[in-house]
């Protein structure tokens, strides 16, 4: 899977100095996702809802996505999007 983030100027500056200090922010994110994952009181499913509620998509952007939830709407939606590229 994979998962794009948008991140804010402050979120930036930490990833380049992490990277910048050879530090793997890929795995890094990893961690703390089963971190807190593990901790009993988030499954992965709430967890990522948490995190698009925490982080709304920019403004002006369009938001038709279907719910991750719906197999065939996210099929159906990725056709689409396909096919007009």
């Amino acid at each position: 899977m994979l998962l794009t983030v948008r991140l804010g100027p402050e979120e930036e500056r930490a990833v380049n100095a992490l990277r910048s200090s050879s530090v793997n922010v890929s795995e890094l994110v990893r961690r703390a996702l089963r971190e807190a994952a593990g901790s009993g009181d988030a499954d992965p499913s709430s967890l990522m809802r948490q995190i698009l509620a925490d982080v709304p998509d920019a403004p002006g952007r369009a938001t038709a996505r279907p719910p991750l939830d719906d197999r065939r709407a996210v099929q159906t939606w990725l056709r689409k999007k396909l096919r007009r590229r």
